[in-house]
């Protein structure tokens, strides 16, 4: 009885250490990556005419990817970055790929754009490409299916339902090739929703006319051309915000079941630089800028 005591034992304590080895070997490396870095300084017969690097580093980030649970992700960044002297501001791409946390072989999205930087939010991912000199910042939003959502200089606006799928963006983009255009302001969606309010002036934006010694001269007055941007409801800003995010809260509308039922909001449009331009509001009605269901606008702004 003693002898198969001891037995039972030592096969416990056998099947006690196999346990523990197969419990190590789970808990060993699950991935391994070696980042690339490197950089070349390009010379001509006057000096040091620029340089070029590259640059690989990793983020881990919770994201919501289309068909998958919310997760932990891993991210895959390589940055090349190329300045030349005598050139303002510098060229830069950046090429990511989004791993699953759990299965870092398994590449779910890759993306390269034209920037400086790349944010990894819940739904979506933010690019910024820095402005220079009086350039503004220019915004992009992108969906995990690597679709543009919006574009915007100088920021992006988030709209949020609490407790309700509905959302929606606005920006102002200095970008916009029509005649007279002082620029355009876009509403979105998402990637496949998205209207377009091209702003429309005979005057240029930020000149006016002063006396010198009796003389005329035109004077700039808006070194950049981006106006305010502001949410309202019944005539006056919403205050609620997203203290992390700064995303406009639509409480009145928790209840809402569709974009449908957007009203009695509008954004206010104020360029605070050029006081010959009064602030004014594109109406959101039932979804739509304006109340109508169509991809382009046109406004005319009035000059006092």
């Amino acid at each position: 009885m003693c002898k198969i005591t001891t037995m039972r034992k030592l096969v416990f304590i056998l099947l006690l250490a196999l346990s523990h080895l197969g419990l190590a070997q789970k808990k060993g490396n699950l991935h391994k990556d070696i980042g690339e870095a490197s950089v070349q300084v390009v010379r001509d017969k006057d000096g040091v005419s620029g340089y070029s690097t590259v640059e690989t580093t990793y983020r881990v980030q919770y994201a919501q990817l289309p068909s998958r649970e919310h997760q932990e992700y891993l991210a895959k960044l390589r940055t090349n970055t190329t300045v030349t002297r005598g050139m303002e501001g510098k060229d830069r791409t950046i090429e990511f790929a989004l791993s699953p946390l759990g299965q870092p072989s398994l590449v779910a999205l890759t993306a390269k754009h034209a920037c400086d930087e790349i944010e990894f939010l819940n739904d979506h991912y933010r690019t910024t490409k820095n402005g220079c000199c009086l350039d503004l910042d220019k915004i992009k939003l992108f969906d995990y299916h690597n679709k543009e959502i919006i574009a915007g200089s100088g920021g992006v606006t988030t709209v949020t339902v609490p407790n309700n799928e509905v959302k929606f963006y606005f920006a102002f983009s200095d970008i916009d090739s029509r005649p007279k255009s002082l620029g355009k302001i876009t509403i979105s969606y998402g990637s496949g929703r998205r209207y377009d309010i091209h702003l429309l002036s005979d005057k240029v934006l930020g000149d006016s006319v002063e006396l010198i010694d009796g003389k005329p001269f035109h004077v700039e007055t808006c070194p950049y051309k981006n106006p305010e941007l502001a949410l309202l409801s019944g005539g006056k800003e919403i205050t609620e915000r997203d203290s992390y995010t700064g995303a406009y809260q639509l409480l009145s509308m928790e209840g809402i079941k569709s974009t449908s039922e957007l009203r009695d909001i509008a954004i206010q449009v104020s360029f605070t630089c050029d006081k010959s331009i009064k602030p004014f509001l594109i109406p959101i009605i039932n979804g739509f800028p304006f109340g109508k269901n169509q991809w382009e606008h046109t406004y005319n702004i009035m000059v006092n």
